[in-house]
Order: structure tokens, then sequence, then C-alpha cells
């Protein structure tokens, strides 16, 4: 048994493509069995291949929540970057995910400041602390519906007063 190998290899030409991948990803003893294999696979296809979690489910015998798992601990070890955009009024606009042969996280890395894609605004002053102080919780999902209904009729005033419809006469 000590001349026989252990493990056996088909020839590696265009019927039998192949992919080379460093060591470091595979070889990480911090990665689980489910995270080196999604980042193997990860690695295999195309360098602008776009990411999506619930294609990658169709692929293989994993569900939703093992994939997704396995994505997050990559990203937690910093095999992938998730990447969020947000449009105007802070919501999730895009997600991309950057996947990486060896871990981006370093020291160095760490003690970057993170790259925000949407702007930074100043707090200002606090100009009430009435809901602190008696407990009251503020629905900021109604909030800023709110805010979005006002936005749309003033914009639908300021249309009006343009074409001048809806101006009564003097």
């Amino acid at each position: 048994m000590d001349d026989s190998k252990t493990i056996i290899r088909k020839a590696k030409n265009k019927d039998n493509p192949y992919v080379m991948v460093a060591k470091t990803a595979i070889q990480d003893e911090s990665l689980s069995w489910k995270a080196t294999g999604l980042l193997s696979y990860l690695l295999s296809l195309p360098d602008d291949w776009t990411i999506y979690v619930s294609e990658l489910t169709k692929h293989k015998t994993n569900g939703l929540r093992s994939t997704r798992s396995a994505l997050n601990e990559l990203i937690t070890t910093g095999y992938i970057e998730h990447i969020v955009t947000r449009d105007i009024k802070g919501r999730y606009s895009e997600h991309a995910y950057i996947v990486h042969e060896t871990p981006k996280n370093t020291q160095k890395d760490e003690q970057k400041q993170p790259d925000y894609p949407f702007r930074q605004v100043d707090n200002g002053n606090l100009l009430s602390t009435d809901n602190i102080e008696h407990g009251n919780v503020i629905d900021l999902d109604a909030e800023l519906a709110l805010l979005d209904k006002r936005q749309e009729e003033a914009e639908h005033w300021e249309e009006e007063e343009m074409t001048g419809y809806g101006t009564t006469p003097l």
C-alpha cells in the first residue's frame, strides 16, 4: 500500500477542464467544509459572474439557509465582501458580492474606515427628548411612509402651480 496513490486525478485538457485555486482557501482550517466547498465553487466561475444566493441554491443540494450560512461564514472570514448600496432615502437599492481567493481581513483592513456608498449626514442637534422621556416608540417605517407621502403631495402641488392648474382666481 505504500506505493499506491490515495488520490486519483484525471487528465487536465479541454475535455476535462480544471480550476487553479490557491491552497490558502482550501486548506484554511478556520473554514467549515461547507464554506470551503462554496468558495471553491465560486472561484470556479468566471470573474464577471454575478452572484445570487437564490441561484446558488439551484446548483447544489443545500437549501437556502445552508447556502446563506456558508456565505456569511465566508463574509466573516474575509473571503467575500458584501457591498450594499442605498438610494437617496437610505433604502437598500443594490448589493453585490466580491469573492477573494485569499482572505481580505488583515489588521490594516480592519483599521481602515469603511467606504459607504451613501452620503454622510451631520446629525445636528437634538430638538426634543419628549419621546425618550415618555418612553414613546416611533414606528420608523410609518414615519418614512408619511414623509414619502408628503413629498409626493408637495411635488404634485408644485407641478400644478407650474402648469396653472389648481390655482384659484383672485
